[in-house]
């Protein structure tokens, strides 16, 4: 990893940002809008976050966490399940002896 990466506002997820830097500062816009700066830092592989991004980010979590609780939890369905073989004679393909020997009926 040679770069650096910087945080921007929670409300960013998932949209399109433009990223320019000078020497001195990274600028992230979207439509346009400049959503955050940094002080560019010119180490590597750093993570440069503004703590007000990080206290968006606790309450939008906040928010989340009791949702995912009510969420309906998956049930198991029973799928039927058949040999292939009996749609090969249903549509009479000939697959040869030797696959035939092949076929295995489903164990469950």
């Amino acid at each position: 990893m040679l770069s650096n990466d910087y945080s921007v506002a929670p409300a960013m997820i998932g949209r399109f940002v433009d990223v320019t830097a000078s020497l001195d500062t990274v600028n992230v816009t979207h439509n346009g809008v400049n959503v955050t700066s940094h002080e560019r830092e010119w180490a590597r592989a750093l993570t440069v976050t503004d703590p007000e991004h990080v206290g968006q980010a606790d309450v939008l979590r906040r928010q989340f966490q009791p949702l995912r609780h009510r969420r309906p939890q998956p049930t198991v369905a029973f799928v039927e399940t058949a040999s292939l073989a009996s749609y090969d004679r249903l549509f009479g393909v000939d697959t040869g002896p030797e696959l035939r020997d092949m076929d295995m009926d489903v164990v469950e």
